[in-house]
Parts: structure tokens; C-alpha cells; sequence
């Protein structure tokens, strides 16, 4: 038997396994009725780690498939303190080491090491108002697994996706002032120098001179909040995440730009009992036309559904509506759907937390399906197994193609203190 059909069975046995712990019972019990009220009731006992001002992290992580290969270690430090009444700040920063077998580490020409810096902010908070100041993400959607409204936080793709996209976001430095008056709230974002997203950790010259030549972005967001109901209207002047090749007639070939824009958005959450409605609503001004010289303005949509039963079972799912940019120059682009699943149930007082998540559409088509079991076996020491398949065109682009086709084995180790 070869090694790749031997690698095929065991990912089988070990699917089979996992598919055993990820269909746990949903008694009758854990619906209720539209009469029954929701209460999110405190465990009993306390958590398996307790917060402190400071936690240090290291884990070993390593993901096996068909033709994709990520063997990485992370030292991290996270701090966070109110220094006094109204005055709190935050510092996460990590370095990744990416060994010789790591697939980005094969394609820079050998193992090295990144270091960066997730958060560093400031905080102030008074009777009405707070601001927050420094490096942070700034997260404007309401359906899950959907980024019509999300465009000021870019991407890390050099980042492993499981069962969520937070892992994926990059923070940026910038300027955050929200305050509150009765059922209104008004939230003002400011980044003086936004960054692209990252896809590789050598960029290049031309990557770096892109990034240089971005502006400032800044946002408004005016929010009315009542019992049951949030509705949120949204005003941006943002640059891409990510650069599109367009068609330079004086040179008679194609050029990277990064389109600069104006976001009109709609956000609504609507709560019927257990149920979260969201609808996310999105005008996206002058966008770049890939291997043309033409900008057209854009709309995207998407819905989504929350629903949380009485045990704690979270699903989630919903639809995005966006224009799929062209693969090859000629082509136009095309409406597409991008549909997601999601479900996650803490066990053991929360020792145990399983999670699902699944995506599948797009032009071209593509999905993918993860399965993730986080076990906290002691106050320092944790383990995360996460089973993956996926299937895409060769040319598919985009958020799932950032995980190979077929399927792949995630292992991580983790210590914290």
C-alpha cells in the first residue's frame, strides 16, 4: 500500500473517531418552548484557569495533509492592568518560529523566525465615553463568518484557520472613541496608517511600496440599541485589504493597485427568543475591475442565525453575497453566494469545548469543513485536535483557499502560565 493511501485511511479511522465526539446528544430537554425564558446561569464551580495581569504562552503546532505541511512554535506574552479608576491597557505580542518542514518556511528558503505584535492599546473610560488608542481590531459586522462590514481589520493568511476567523485578524494602530447616550451610541475610528493583509512574511519591495502609498482611513458608526433589538448605520473611507491587478495602458501591462472607497453599511440584529436574526447591508464605492482599468460600485449582503439551546449547543450559519473578482484577465466578474455552518458546546465545566466549522460556495466552488476538540487538561496544560477537509478549484482564491484541498490532520500543544 502506498503512503498516500495509507495517510488516507488512518485520516478515515481518525474522521470516524472524531465524528463520534462531535455528535453529542441533544435531549428534548435542551429545546425549550416560546414560553420558557433564556438564563445564562454562572458554572458552579470556577474555571479551569483563572484570569491574571499577565499569561505566557508556548505551543507547538502542526498540521499533515495531502501536500501541506505547517510545523510552527509560538512563544507569547500577554499583560493587561487598570493602572487607575477609568485607565486600563492590554499588551499581546508572539514569536512564531517556522521550521524547515513548514510550508511557509519552504517557500522563504529555510526555518526563521517572525515576531509580532497582536495588541498594544490604551484605554480611558469615563461616565459616557471611552477611548481606546494604540494597536487593536475593530470588528463592525453581525453575521459571523462574513466580511461585508469588516473591512478595517485586515488579514493574517500566514495564520491557521480552524473554527474561527479571529485567529485570522491583524490588528492595525489607530484611534477608537465610542460614547453612549440613553439607547444611542456613537463610535469614531481613525487609522493614520493602514496596513494590506498578509499573505507572506516575504513581501518584497513592491508589496512594501504599496503599503507605503496607502492613506488614512477613517470611520463613523451610529448605533440604537433596545430590548431585543440593534441597529447600527455605518460610514467608511477605507483602502482594500488587498491589492488588485489592473491594466496599465502606458506600459500595455498589468499593475498592482489598491482601491480606496467609500463603506455605507446597514447593520441589524433582531433577537426572537433564543433566535438572533442579523442582516448585514454593505455599499462598497469605486472598486477596482481586475485586469481592466475600470472601477464599478458594489453591493454585498449577507444574513445570518444564531440560535443557543438550553445546553449550550451554539449554532450559527448564514449566506454572503459578493462579486466574485475574475481569475484571468477577460473574464467579468460574477455574483456569488459564500454559505457557512457553525456549531460549538462547552463540556466538563468548560475543560472540554468542541467546535464546527463549514463553508462551501463561491466561483469558483469550493468548501470546507473543520472539526475542533480544545482540551484543558490542567491549569497550564491544553491540547487542541483539529480534523479538516476541503475541496477547491485549483484556482479558487479567497479565505478557504488558505487551507489545502483534501484532508489534513491539526495537532497542538499548549503550556501557559
Amino acid at each position: 500500500m502506498s503512503n498516500s493511501a495509507v495517510l488516507q485511511a488512518y485520516l478515515l479511522r481518525v474522521c470516524f473517531l472524531l465524528g463520534l465526539c462531535f455528535l453529542p446528544p441533544v435531549l428534548a430537554e435542551d429545546w425549550l418552548s416560546s414560553d420558557e425564558e433564556f438564563s445564562f446561569s454562572p458554572p458552579l464551580s470556577a474555571p479551569a484557569r483563572a484570569p491574571r495581569a499577565s499569561r505566557t504562552r508556548f505551543s507547538q503546532f502542526a498540521t499533515q495533509g495531502d501536500g501541506l505541511q505547517r510545523w510552527r512554535s509560538e512563544l507569547s506574552f500577554e499583560f493587561e492592568r487598570a493602572l487607575k479608576l477609568g485607565h486600563y491597557i492590554r499588551l499581546d505580542m508572539k514569536s512564531r518560529r517556522f521550521h524547515a518542514s513548514d510550508e511557509l518556511a519552504e517557500a522563504a528558503g529555510g526555518a526563521y523566525h517572525e515576531n509580532e505584535v497582536e495588541e498594544l492599546w490604551w484605554q480611558w473610560s469615563g461616565d459616557s465615553c471611552f477611548a481606546k488608542v494604540g494597536r487593536q481590531g475593530v470588528y463592525w459586522g453581525a453575521v459571523d463568518n462574513s466580511f461585508a462590514l469588516d473591512q478595517l481589520t485586515p488579514f493574517d493568511y500566514t495564520e491557521a484557520l480552524l473554527t474561527s476567523f479571529t485567529a485570522l485578524r491583524a490588528g492595525q494602530d489607530a484611534i477608537n472613541l465610542r460614547c453612549y447616550q440613553n439607547s444611542w451610541q456613537v463610535e469614531v475610528f481613525v487609522n493614520p496608517r493602514p496596513d494590506l493583509s498578509t499573505i507572506t512574511h516575504q513581501s518584497g519591495e513592491d508589496w512594501e511600496a504599496l503599503e507605503d502609498s496607502l492613506h488614512e482611513e477613517w470611520a463613523v458608526r451610529l448605533q440604537w440599541a433596545e430590548a431585543g433589538r440593534d441597529i447600527a448605520l455605518i460610514w467608511a473611507r477605507v483602502e482594500d485589504n488587498l491589492p488588485t491587478p489592473v491594466f496599465n495602458a502606458q506600459t500595455t501591462d498589468f499593475d498592482l493597485a489598491v482601491a480606496r472607497y467609500d463603506l455605507l453599511g446597514l447593520s441589524l440584529v433582531q433577537a426572537i427568543e433564543r433566535l438572533l436574526v442579523q442582516v448585514d447591508v454593505a455599499w462598497h464605492s469605486d472598486q477596482l475591475q481586475a485586469y481592466t482599468s475600470q472601477t464599478q460600485h458594489e453591493w454585498q449582503v449577507a444574513l445570518g442565525l444564531e440560535y443557543t439551546t438550553s445546553g449550550n449547543h451554539r449554532f450559527n450559519a448564514g449566506v454572503w453575497h459578493y462579486i466574485a473578482p475574475p481569475l484571468n484577465p477577460g473574464d467579468n466578474g460574477e455574483p456569488t453566494a459564500l454559505w457557512s455552518f457553525s456549531w460549538g458546546k462547552g463540556y466538563f465545566n468548560d475543560e472540554l469545548d468542541l467546535s464546527i466549522l463549514g463553508q462551501w460556495g463561491g466561483d469558483p466552488r469550493q468548501g470546507m469543513m473543520t472539526g475542533l476538540a480544545d482540551y484543558v487538561w490542567t491549569q497550564h496544560w491544553s491540547t487542541r485536535l483539529a480534523l479538516s477537509y476541503s475541496n477547491a478549484d485549483e484556482t479558487a482564491g479567497g479565505l478557504v483557499n488558505s487551507i489545502k484541498r483534501e484532508w489534513s490532520l491539526s495537532t497542538e500543544l499548549e503550556w501557559v502560565y
